[in-house]
């Protein structure tokens, strides 16, 4: 049925091409597309042009392949394909320099971080002489506590509080006013 419909198509407007082939000197796509074999963006605008194809056939099954370079193949459409593959290079290079710099950018502040802490960290004679600095501090402080504690239950066994103002009280009945003092 396809043989057919092409046969109709080929007979009804006269074609540039009568077998039909990619290679015909008015549809080398790859040719118009594809400037040398480095040439990147033509590549994917090969494809783009060949996806464009197989979906242009998946819904005219029954139309003739040349019809469709026909209608593809204008200046305008391949500049298309051009356009569409520089866009895509284009986002897809975005995209990894995105990557690239998040990544970056992590490494560089997890070695910034990382220098500093070690900048932070004394050395081995430094950290010893903080250790010792620190236990004598310690034997300090509870020296200090120690003594305040002895001192202060001296205080109370002598009565404390209570006992100061009794012997107060009892000095100031013993000693008499006198009148100039």
């Amino acid at each position: 049925m396809r043989e057919a419909s092409q046969d109709s198509a080929s007979n009804a407007s006269p074609s540039p091409c009568p077998d039909d082939t990619l290679h015909c000197a008015g549809f080398d796509v790859f040719s118009k597309l594809v400037a040398s074999d480095d040439d990147f963006l033509g590549l994917i605008a090969y494809s783009l042009y060949k996806r464009h194809k197989i979906e242009w056939i998946r819904l005219h099954p029954d139309q003739s392949t040349l019809t469709f370079k026909q209608i593809a193949c204008t200046p305008l459409q391949l500049g298309m394909y051009r356009d569409q593959a520089e866009q895509f290079a284009k986002n897809f290079i975005e995209e990894s320099l995105d990557q690239l710099g998040a990544e970056m950018k992590e490494a560089i502040t997890t070695s910034v971080v990382v220098e500093r802490i070690d900048s932070l960290k004394p050395g081995f004679w430094r950290s010893i002489g903080n250790h010792a600095l620190s236990g004598v501090a310690s034997v300090a402080v509870a020296l200090a506590l120690f003594g305040f504690m002895t001192l202060y239950a001296s205080y109370q066994e002598s009565g404390g509080l209570e006992g100061r103002i009794k012997e107060m009280s009892t000095r100031a009945e013993a000693a008499p006013l006198q009148p100039g003092a």
